[in-house]
């Protein structure tokens, strides 16, 4: 019975990691094996990764996409590049994950949770158009929050968890996101540079 939960927690566990992080794992248990390395359990863990990665590419609905439709009107402004390289106009992808985590657990928690709900509804329904109409308001919403928690911060007022926004960098560049979040239809029209 324990082995049935240890394999369930795996499952569980592996689904929730990063693509990314997917990827470096299938990778490295794959060079483990070409090497020949002795290493019980793998045979299992590669499994559910493979498993998993094909979940995602036959277009099983994942809990990101809200995310990612809510930092889209960004793409073209996005660098992969580390959070405190600083690149002028430019924001850091990996930057966006703070972001998302601050609106969500601190700004606006009962409304990123019902939103990401409906999005994903809309999403397996095949409701695009829904789905982004729900994005634009949420981002809206989430601008004023942010502008709001920018403002009483320069005020000198604690914002509830304001380390869950990231460094001092970071909440330099909220108001950068802030102003593009509140330009979202603007920003879809603009060619990048």
């Amino acid at each position: 019975m324990a082995d049935v939960e240890t394999i369930e927690r795996l499952r569980t566990y592996l689904r929730h990691l990063p693509p990314q992080a997917r990827a470096m794992l299938i990778s490295e248990f794959e060079r483990s094996l070409l090497r020949g390395d002795d290493a019980s359990g793998i045979d299992l863990i590669l499994q559910e990764l493979r498993h998993i990665v094909r979940n995602q590419r036959a277009g099983v609905p994942r809990i990101g996409r809200s995310a990612w439709l809510f930092f889209k009107p960004l793409e073209p402004y996005l660098v992969d590049d580390r959070a405190d390289h600083t690149h002028p106009g430019r924001i850091a992808r990996c930057s966006l994950e703070m972001l998302w985590t601050w609106v969500c657990c601190d700004l606006l928690p009962g409304e990123a949770k019902a939103i990401m709900d409906g999005v994903n509804d809309a999403l397996r329904a095949g409701d695009t158009p829904k789905a982004e109409y729900m994005v634009r308001a949420f981002q809206d919403k989430a601008a004023n929050a942010v502008a709001a928690s920018l403002a009483a911060l320069a005020d000198g007022e604690k914002v509830r968890r304001t380390g869950r926004s990231g460094c001092a960098r970071e909440k330099r560049r909220n108001p950068k996101i802030k102003s593009s979040l509140n330009r979202s239809c603007a920003l879809e029209n603009t060619e990048p540079i």
